[in-house]
C-alpha cells in the first residue's frame, strides 16, 4: 500500500514538472516573439528621421550644420545612433547621442566650443551648441589671430578686416593651429593677456582699449588711440584696477586725451599731458606769413 502511494506522488510530481516546463517554454515563446516585434518596430521606417532643430547661434545659420546630418536623413534614428557611436564612446548610446558627428561637426567650425548631436524620439535630431567668445587679436606675422578667452585660435584676419578688439603685444608663438590652444605650455604673457581680456570684455570695455602691452607682464601698459597712454602696472587686482579705469574713461578722458594715465601706485592715479612740440621762431614766423599771403591773396580773388 505504502509503494503504491509513493508511485502515486512520484507520477504526479513528474506530470506537474512537464506541465511547469510547456508553461516556461511558452512564457520564453511569448517574450522573445515580443522582443523579436519591439525590435522590429523600432527598427522600422516609423522611427526615420525627418526633421533637424539646432540651437541658436550667433556665428553661424541652421544651414551651416544641416549638411552634417544629410546622410541619416530618412534612416531608422535608432540605427543612426548605433552607426555613428564608437566602441570607446558607448556610454552615448543610452543618451542617444552621435558623438562621431560631433567632433566633425566641431573640428570644422572652429567659433564652436561644443556640439552635442542627440536622436529625439520619434523623427528628430536635435543640435545644441556652445560658441566660443573671443577675447583679443594677436599679431602674428602680419596676420591677425583671433583668440577667445581660453586662447583657443578662432580665426585668422588681414589688418584691413580685423574686428574691432584689443589687440595684445609681447605674446610670441612658435606656431598655430586653427581650432587649437596657443597655450601649450605655461606661459605668464599668454595668461596676463587672457586674465586682463577676459576682464575688459566682462566690462565692456572692448571699445576703449586698443592694444594691450604685455611684454613686461609685472608692467602692463594699454592704449587708446590716438593718444593715450595708461601705465597699468602688475596684472594684480585687476578687477579693481580696470573697474577704475572704466570710470575714469567714462567721465574724464578718451582716446583723444593727450597724455599719460599713470596706475601703477595702485592707490593714486595721475594723468600727466604730453608737451606739445616746441616750434623753432623763424619756422613759425615762416608760418605766420604764409597764412598773412593766402589770406591777402585770397582778397585779390574776391
Amino acid at each position: 500500500m505504502g509503494s503504491k502511494h509513493r508511485i502515486s506522488r512520484k507520477k504526479k510530481k513528474e506530470k506537474m514538472s512537464a506541465e511547469q516546463r510547456r508553461k516556461v517554454l511558452r512564457i520564453a515563446l511569448i517574450t522573445a516573439v515580443s522582443i523579436c516585434l519591439l525590435v522590429a518596430i523600432f527598427l522600422s521606417p516609423l522611427f526615420a528621421i525627418r526633421k533637424v532643430t539646432v540651437s541658436p547661434m550667433r556665428s553661424y545659420t541652421q544651414d551651416d550644420l544641416t549638411p552634417y546630418l544629410e546622410h541619416v536623413m530618412g534612416r531608422n534614428g535608432f540605427l543612426a545612433v548605433a552607426d555613428h557611436t564608437a566602441f570607446s564612446q558607448s556610454q552615448h548610446i543610452f543618451s542617444m547621442e552621435m558623438p562621431e558627428i560631433a567632433e566633425r561637426i566641431l573640428f570644422e567650425l572652429p567659433y564652436l566650443e561644443s556640439v552635442r548631436v542627440r536622436y529625439s524620439f520619434p523623427h528628430r535630431v536635435r543640435i545644441d551648441v556652445t560658441e566660443r567668445t573671443s577675447a583679443f587679436l594677436l599679431e602674428y606675422y602680419g596676420i591677425y589671430l583671433l583668440i577667445d578667452i581660453h586662447g583657443v585660435v578662432m580665426d585668422t584676419f588681414t589688418r584691413e578686416d580685423c574686428p574691432d578688439m584689443p589687440i595684445v603685444q609681447g605674446v610670441h608663438i612658435d606656431d598655430y593651429k586653427i581650432g587649437v590652444s596657443i597655450t601649450k605650455k605655461q606661459d605668464s604673457h599668454i595668461d596676463t593677456a587672457i586674465q586682463l581680456s577676459n576682464m575688459i570684455r566682462q566690462l565692456s570695455m572692448e571699445s576703449y582699449i586698443d592694444i594691450i602691452d604685455v611684454t613686461d607682464y609685472n608692467d602692463i601698459k594699454l592704449y587708446c588711440a590716438p593718444s593715450l597712454t595708461i601705465l597699468f602696472g602688475a596684472g594684480k587686482n585687476l578687477g579693481v584696477k580696470l573697474t577704475e579705469l572704466k570710470g575714469i574713461l567714462d567721465t574724464d578722458l578718451s582716446g583723444e586725451s593727450n597724455g599719460v594715465l599713470d596706475m601703477r601706485s595702485g592707490g593714486h592715479t595721475t594723468f600727466v599731458e604730453n608737451e606739445a612740440p616746441d616750434i623753432p621762431e623763424d619756422e613759425d614766423a615762416n608760418h605766420q606769413d604764409g597764412q598773412q599771403d593766402e589770406h591777402i591773396n585770397g582778397e585779390e580773388e574776391s
